[in-house]
């Protein structure tokens, strides 16, 4: 009797044990809001990891990525360079430097100056557990973001020898992409953001001066909102928008409490991959 009592407590543990596990193995990104949490990583969905932080300097970052993955490096800075301009030539240089290609990236796209600068970078995943990101600039803003390879893949057309093709300098094939560079003032901050589309899109946004509140005023509320913290560098914030589509439309931003009137240079890229991923 005694014997049967303790079988049915250990059944009674076991059953226990399976229900946890498997609410951890459904466990869902949570998305973040400006300031709060900025990191969100899944195992078994197309997105595995996506963050966003700053440095201030060349600093090799975490990065959960398998063979295969497709790696998506976002990079915000401002008077990037000495003096925001390269020593040897005079010329704004790219806050990936040479480190961003020795690495085996591509540059996607860039938009900006010296003052307000923002790059995409795009690379399939070979090796190695962290990513180098360069300090070119004052103070650097970065997002990365992992597509799963079991659940997504570049277009062959657009890749060579395996690795992703280029066309004129930028990654072939990313025809949802939209660069802006422009500024805001308090009576008309708002980032317009539509490129088609209905599949993954990262939005990439930096600022010269702090950001304490962006928010959704045109489409769904509550997309995950990385990054945004008070302020880096020389009062600068970078932050990254994961939607589907064109879920939002529109964004507006507020000014700092102690700004009497704001007026402030940005950077912005939206990219879609529809047509360029093949998501399984």
């Amino acid at each position: 009797m005694q014997n049967s009592s303790s079988f049915s407590f250990l059944i009674a543990i076991g059953v226990i044990l399976s229900a946890l596990t498997a609410c951890h193995a459904s466990d869902k990104p949570v998305p973040t809001t400006p300031g709060t949490n900025n990191t969100a990583e899944t195992s078994d969905n197309l997105i595995k990891q996506t963050k966003a932080s700053f440095v201030t300097e060349n600093t090799q970052v975490p990065i959960n990525a398998a063979p295969s993955d497709v790696v998506i490096i976002f990079l915000g800075g401002s008077n990037n360079g000495p003096n925001g301009r390269s020593s040897q030539t005079g010329k704004s240089t790219l806050l990936g430097g040479s480190e961003m290609y020795d690495q085996g990236f591509k540059l996607i796209r860039m938009a900006g100056d010296d003052d307000s600068k923002i790059e995409a970078w795009a690379k399939i995943w070979t090796k190695g557990n962290s990513v180098l990101i360069p300090e070119n600039s004052k103070d650097a803003g970065y997002s990365i973001t992992v597509f799963n390879g079991s659940k997504a893949r570049v277009d062959p057309r657009y890749l060579r020898n395996g690795t992703i093709a280029t066309e004129n300098g930028l990654v072939k094939g990313l025809t949802r992409v939209k660069a802006k560079d422009g500024n805001c003032r308090e009576d008309d901050m708002q980032l317009p953001l539509k490129v088609g589309g209905s599949g993954t899109t990262l939005v990439g946004i930096f600022f010269d001066d702090p950001c304490l509140n962006l928010k959704v005023i045109d489409g769904k509320k509550d997309v995950p909102i990385y990054g945004f913290k008070k302020g880096f560098g020389d009062g600068d914030s970078f932050g990254l928008l994961l939607m589907e589509g064109d879920q939002v439309n529109n964004l507006s931003v507020a000014k700092p409490p102690h700004e009497k009137q704001m007026r402030t240079d940005f950077t912005s890229i939206t990219i879609n991959f529809d047509g360029w991923l093949i998501y399984k």
